[in-house]
């Protein structure tokens, strides 16, 4: 019962950090995405840019310098927004990957407990004797191990007993009587002798 009780805190400790992870996931997949549209408007920004700068070269205002210049800061953004969205593509398949294994172990915790839930209701033991239990030797809970010896039993047909009378009583008992005996446990028997 205890490795019972350990696996449901186990598999409830394994979902809320599943949930965690998840929600980090997605923060950073929205971060990625909003990186992504920020070079896309730098990168819209340096095409007008190149564009404005090359009119104006082409009336003689701005040198040659200055357009490749801002050609050259047009391709930089470009190359920036490429290697984003190939991170992007990158961290998604692995964004899935790690949803679904963190989903996956989840489901293994969640069926070890299932399974050690029925291991737990299908344990019953039934002893091959009848008789009384007469003495426990494990308690609630505890572990045992093969073979241990986890109670004893008597057989109340077998059982001696001892049995003290007082002398102002021997008088009322004669040899070969019988007499009902009942333990403290609840054991019932015949006396003879």
């Amino acid at each position: 019962e205890l490795e019972l009780v350990e696996s449901r805190f186990l598999r409830d400790e394994l979902a809320a950090d599943a949930r965690l992870q998840t929600s980090k996931l997605q923060q950073d997949k929205l971060n990625k995405q909003s990186e992504i549209k920020r070079l896309e408007a730098i990168r819209a920004l340096k095409l007008t840019e190149m564009q404005a700068i090359r009119e104006l070269e082409q009336q003689g205002i701005v040198s040659k310098l200055d357009s490749r210049k801002a050609e050259l800061e047009l391709s930089l953004a470009k190359l920036d927004l490429e290697s984003k969205k190939d991170e992007f593509k990158l961290f998604s398949d692995s964004y899935l990957n790690q949803i679904k294994t963190l989903n996956e172990k989840v489901e293994t915790k969640t069926k070890k407990l299932e399974f050690l839930s029925a291991l737990i209701s299908s344990l019953e033991m039934e002893s091959k004797i009848s008789g009384v239990v007469k003495q426990v030797a494990v308690k609630k809970g505890q572990m045992v191990n093969h073979g241990e010896k986890l109670f004893e039993l008597i057989n109340p047909n077998n059982m001696v007993a001892k049995i003290s009378v007082p002398q102002y009583s021997s008088s009322a008992i004669k040899k070969g009587q019988t007499a009902s005996v009942i333990t403290p446990h609840g054991a019932k028997g015949w006396l003879r002798r």
